[in-house]
This record gives C-alpha cells, structure tokens and sequence, in this order.
C-alpha cells in the first residue's frame, strides 16, 4: 500500500449537505507555512449525470455571460469551467464532445494526459493511450495533468502558483469538483492524496483543468446564496452536474 503524506492537515474542515447524494465542503490545507483554501462539491455519480456545456466560439459573444448563468440554464446543481482552449482560436485543445456533439478532432498523441467521459451514462477518467473514440460517448473533455492515478499522488512540473481547478474520483461512484487557491500542481497533488484529505473522500484518480483566470466553481445553495468562487474569465466550456432525470 503507497505511504500517505503525513505533512499536509485540513483546518476548519465545513461540509454542507445541500441535497441527497450532493455536499459542500470547504477547508484550509496547511503544510509547514504554506496555506491552500480548497471548495468542493462531493456527489455520487449514482444520483447525478454530468454534463459538458459548450460556450461558443466567439468569446467576445458567448453562449453565457458566467458560469453561473450556464449552470442554472441547464438545470445544474454545481460546476466548474473545463478544458484547457485557444483564446485566439477560439478552439479547445483537444476533443470536446457535448450532448453526443463533437467539436475538433480526437488527438490520441496531444500532450494531455486524461479524458474525463461519460460512455452509456457511466463518468470514468481514462488515461488517454487506453481510450476509445465511438458513439457511445455522449460527453468528454481531454485534459492534464494527472494529480492523482491508482492512488498514488503524480509529481507535474511547475512552480507556479496558481488558481486550481480538477476532478477526482474514488473510483467507484464518488466524484468531487473541486477548486484550489494559489497553490503548485504538486501541492494540490499532495493535498489529495494525503491522509487527512482521504479521512473525508478516497481519491483514486484525480485530473488538472484549465486553471488560472479561468477556473471558477458553483454549488447551489440551501436556503441562502449559492457558493461561487467566479472565474475572471469567458471561457468555451463547462461541466456541470444535474440530477439524473428519474431520480427528479
């Protein structure tokens, strides 16, 4: 069994139950005098289906104004932005399928590392050598990199501290969407395959999206405002989760 990192400890650890298989959780990692404020949404893939959102090509025209307006649109009880793009282009990098939808072509050879894909309404993140490209596949996004594969934290180049966003699973039908605060990819590599981080969610695989300006998260709320750490940024897409229509 891989040794877990002992080192980083969640503080003020807040988990709100915003409906049946869907939570809020909110923490602060702290390892020696380094500080990373995280916000999640914990959900079962078993009680809701994710979705991609296309934005548009045009950015200075978009689908949606914001993240939220998205979600909300499309009947979502959290999200977060999604893949990696060209602003200049107006093209995401790699394959975006939405809603059974392609746009740009399959690179089996691009330099990212993972899909995140619904297949026959089952979510897995699959490493890109092993995937498969074929109509069953009604929403995907390719992304890198790895954070965390087969339970063991990946170490990706970079110093560079950053606004974070990513998706993880324990492998089975728990799946986080989760925003970081200025931390390194190695940092937030750390913090989810630590020992406190796997005492409140097992993390199995674990993959980087776009970050930076673009990195946004909203979890509807109960009873009060929504939780929404906004991104500064128009971007091309969105994941999104909604209720699976005969659990409504």
């Amino acid at each position: 069994m891989e040794a877990r990192d002992l080192s980083w400890k969640l503080k003020n650890v807040s988990r709100q139950p915003i409906e049946k298989g869907l939570d809020q959780v909110q923490f602060t990692a702290r390892k020696n005098d380094t500080q990373v404020r995280l916000a999640l949404a914990f959900f079962r893939a078993t009680d809701f289906e994710l979705i991609v959102i296309d934005n548009g090509r045009d950015l200075s025209r978009p689908r949606y104004a914001s993240l939220a307006r998205a979600l909300m649109d499309q009947g979502c009880v959290a999200g977060m932005n999604g893949s990696f793009f060209s602003r200049e282009e107006g093209k995401p990098k790699g394959l975006v399928v939405a809603d059974g939808k392609r746009m740009d072509s399959f690179d089996p050879h691009a330099l990212l590392d993972a899909c995140l894909v619904v297949r026959e309404g089952k979510l897995s993140l699959v490493p890109i050598d092993t995937f498969r490209l074929d109509d069953k596949v009604t929403q995907l996004l390719q992304s890198n990199p790895w954070l965390v594969h087969k339970g063991v934290a990946a170490s990706p180049e970079g110093e560079r501290r950053s606004l974070r966003t990513f998706v993880a699973t324990d492998g089975e039908s728990g799946w986080i969407l989760g925003h970081a605060r200025h931390c390194t990819l190695r940092e937030l590599a750390g913090i989810l395959a630590s020992e406190d981080f796997q005492k409140i969610h097992p993390v199995q695989d674990a993959i980087n999206l776009d970050g930076g300006s673009s990195s946004g998260l909203w979890i509807r709320g109960v009873g009060s405002s929504p939780l929404y750490w906004k991104e500064s940024t128009t971007v091309l897409n969105f994941i999104g989760i909604r209720r699976i229509p005969e659990l409504k």
